[in-house]
């Protein structure tokens, strides 16, 4: 049946007052193993820089969907310059197609770095059908990479594999103005993140889940147990569990996707980070600053305004009560500064 685009846009279930707040909690990630076919790789991510030797920028184990816009021969297009087939690059065949003319997404050359992109406008997507190699189950871990271009006060679908209420969806990487969401398992939560270029990536390790933008980390987030056996869909979602319709059209540009049947571990994900942001031009994010730091060194009150924005690091210490307490002694007013 041809996918049928609803023409709905409201955030992401938002207005049913329902969204769930992210439970704050540290992310334990399994340690990857040898990377293997490391010339190819390197070739095709164009990475200049310093991968420890004998391991690619890229890792390939457990690697299931590659898209990638700058490989011009993986991208198949139609004279008006659509998007008929894009090749997946991983070798497990995962192609993501639409023979439909009107639903084609349209590429872009020369946006990111000289680089093209696949440009969705809210109505066009790209399926991927029903690959065993895509179909997660509950406890299984997997990571999520994209780099897309969001513009401000726009929202949309990375990658989704469910339909339907939140607990009928085993994944669904999105943002919505403002923000970033996913997900997993049929649990749902939310971070605040700034429209831009994104290296938007989402791990899970089974049990839990976590998003890192540009190689920040904005929320973690219990997976539950909710399974689906719909198409995976690449810039949109399906609208109902019984695979019909879509929904939550992508309006943005995406340049790359992966997808690995396995949580990447911290140096692998900054690895692959720092490749990306090589490849595409993008600055390297500035180191965070320790919460701790930052309170111990607060005066003002301008200065203790800011706890809240420090809440998500806070809630990870195990020693947050008695810095709290330290701090309310120490607190000055309004008339002492």
């Amino acid at each position: 049946m041809k996918d049928q685009t609803t023409s709905r846009k409201k955030p992401e279930e938002a207005a049913r007052g329902d969204r769930p707040r992210a439970r704050v909690s540290p992310l334990a990630l399994p340690k990857g193993g040898a990377m293997n076919r490391i010339v190819v790789l390197m070739a095709v991510v164009g990475f200049a820089g310093a991968a420890p030797a004998g391991e690619a920028p890229v890792p390939d184990r457990d690697l299931v969907l590659w898209l990638d816009a700058s490989n011009r021969a993986a991208v198949q297009t139609e004279a008006d310059g659509r998007v008929s087939r894009w090749a997946d690059a991983s070798g497990r065949g995962n192609h993501a197609v639409q023979p439909d003319p009107a639903s084609r997404p349209l590429l872009v050359p020369n946006v990111l770095a000289g680089k093209p992109v696949v440009r969705f406008d809210g109505k066009r997507l790209l399926n991927l059908g029903r690959s065993e190699s895509l179909a997660f189950r509950p406890g299984v871990p997997f990571s999520l990479v994209a780099v897309a271009k969001v513009a401000g006060g726009t929202s949309g679908t990375f990658l989704a594999k469910g339909g339907g209420d939140v607990d009928q969806r085993c994944y669904h990487f999105y943002f919505a103005p403002g923000r970033i969401g996913a997900v997993v398992y049929g649990r749902r939560a939310e971070a605040k993140a700034a429209p831009g270029v994104w290296i938007a990536v989402l791990v899970c390790d089974g049990r839990r889940a976590e998003i890192l933008v540009n190689g920040q980390s904005v929320l973690n987030l219990d997976a539950g147990r909710g399974v689906s056996s719909v198409d995976v869909l690449l810039g949109a979602r399906r609208e109902s569990a019984d695979n019909q319709g879509t929904y939550w059209g992508l309006v943005g540009d995406l340049a790359e996707v992966l997808v690995y049947r396995r949580a990447l571990d911290r140096k692998e994900l900054d690895r692959l980070s720092a490749a990306l942001r090589t490849k595409y031009g993008l600055p390297t994010p500035a180191a965070p600053v320790d919460a701790a730091a930052r309170i111990a060194a607060m005066k003002t009150p301008a200065e203790f305004a800011v706890l809240p924005e420090l809440a998500g690091e806070l809630a990870q210490r195990d020693d947050t009560a008695a810095m709290l307490r330290s701090l309310a002694k120490r607190q000055p007013t309004d008339a002492a500064s």
